[in-house]
Order: structure tokens, then C-alpha cells, then sequence
């Protein structure tokens, strides 16, 4: 991807790596030319046999390591120097609707003083939640300390909506299922829904873009979508 000239998003778990693995990887990322980095706590595994899972740090202690490598040149947990240390874009991600609704607000806190520079939400199916989400982001600042991309649906097969009330964190309501099992065609009104999504996302304050996430087989899907939000203003600055 990077080869292509297309600017690649690493996602490092806490459940996959010890604080040493996260540096070797970083330093991987660094060699291939992959500048930014994601860094997510991981759903815990839930096949069978039950696969040992490492939960070193959590998110926020592993954005803080890369941070300190980055702007320090040393690695923060051994004291060891590099004279040309990973200087990842530094990402986390948050689920805008865990309750009670000081939570999500106080971990973004705790990421944001830990270093982090973007940050991705979890799929966004009900605009008005995440809007009053948005409303104590902005209150509290946090709007102009970081970029936050908001997750938006991209729903194109009654397989993958199927599955989306099991995923951890997502919350789908009634009236959305209804609209895309009724639906002639699930991938057209999944794409339509995208693009609505996406043009009122991108008018409430602090929002600085999207993060359009695919649940079905369609990745051709994608220009589509794209060509409907393009004139939207996303990212207008928040003050």
C-alpha cells in the first residue's frame, strides 16, 4: 500500500503484544514505510481452544510508548536510546456509546494526555447519540486536542447485519434493521445509508472526517459511496 502512495493504518492490539513486540513492530512499520499507527485493547478471544492472549498495557499505556520513543528517542519500559526512533501518527479508538456517558469521555481523557493524535469510533448507527457524544468532546475540549473520525456503516449483505447486534460495542437500532432486511436490494440501500450517515455526521462540530466501515463482501462498494460524500464538509474546524 505504501508503495502505491496510499497512506496505510497499522492496528496493534494489547491482547497480541508484549510492550517489546509493539516496539519491533513499530520499528517493522518504520523500515516499510507505514507512518500510522492504531492502537486498540483487542476483543478478547472467544474460539475454541482458548488462545493464551498477553494484555501487556492497555490502549492508552501503548500509545504512551510509542509517544516516548517518538519524541524522546528512548524506549520508555528499558531506558534504551535509538538515534532514529518510529515517529508513528498515532491513533486510538473509542466506542461513543458506552454508558453512563462520562466513560467514553474519561478514557478519550486518558489517550489524549498518553499522546494520541486520531481517533476512530466505533460504528455510528444512531446519529443523534453520537452527536450529544460530540456535544461533551467539544465541551470538554478534547475536539481541538485531536482528529476524530467517525465510524460510518457501510451495510451490504443481510449476512453481515445479521451478525453486527454480536459484535462487541455496536449498537443497531430497530428502525436501521428493519430499513436494510425490507430493502429490494441490501448493498444499494446500505451504500445510500453511508452516504446519509455521512452527510449528517459531517455537520456536527468536532467531527474532523470518516472512517467508512464495510460489513459485507463488497469492497468495489467503496468509490460508490465515496463519490456521494466527497462535497460533503467533513472536518470543518471546531470553535
Amino acid at each position: 500500500l505504501a508503495k502505491l502512495g496510499i497512506e496505510a493504518i497499522c492496528q496493534a492490539t494489547c491482547r497480541d503484544h508484549t510492550k517489546t513486540s509493539f516496539i519491533g513492530e513499530l520499528l517493522e512499520n518504520q523500515i516499510n514505510g507505514v507512518n500510522n499507527v492504531l492502537c486498540l485493547t483487542g476483543d478478547s478471544y472467544a474460539g475454541v481452544p482458548k488462545i493464551k492472549q498477553v494484555f501487556d498495557m492497555d490502549a492508552a499505556l501503548m500509545i504512551y510508548e510509542a509517544r516516548h520513543l517518538r519524541e524522546k528517542g528512548v524506549i520508555h519500559f528499558t531506558g534504551e536510546t535509538m538515534r532514529d526512533p518510529p515517529r508513528p501518527f498515532l491513533g486510538g479508538a473509542i466506542n461513543p456509546f458506552t454508558t453512563p456517558a462520562n466513560v467514553p469521555i474519561r478514557r478519550l481523557k486518558q489517550k489524549v494526555a498518553a499522546g494520541v493524535d486520531f481517533v476512530q469510533t466505533q460504528v455510528v448507527f444512531d446519529v443523534a447519540g453520537f452527536r450529544r457524544f460530540m456535544e461533551l468532546v467539544c465541551q470538554e475540549g478534547i475536539a481541538r486536542e485531536v482528529f476524530i473520525l467517525a465510524g460510518v456503516p457501510v451495510v451490504t449483505s443481510l449476512r453481515a447485519l445479521a451478525v453486527l447486534p454480536r459484535i462487541p460495542g455496536v449498537l443497531l437500532p430497530e428502525a436501521v434493521r428493519k430499513r436494510l432486511e425490507q430493502a429490494s436490494d441490501c448493498s444499494t440501500e446500505g451504500v445510500k445509508m453511508a452516504r446519509e450517515f455521512a452527510h449528517e455526521i459531517g455537520d456536527i462540530p468536532g467531527v474532523a472526517g470518516v472512517h467508512l466501515m464495510l460489513f459485507g463482501p463488497e469492497h468495489a462498494v467503496f468509490p460508490e459511496v465515496l463519490d456521494g460524500i466527497t462535497k460533503t464538509k467533513i472536518g470543518e474546524p471546531e470553535t
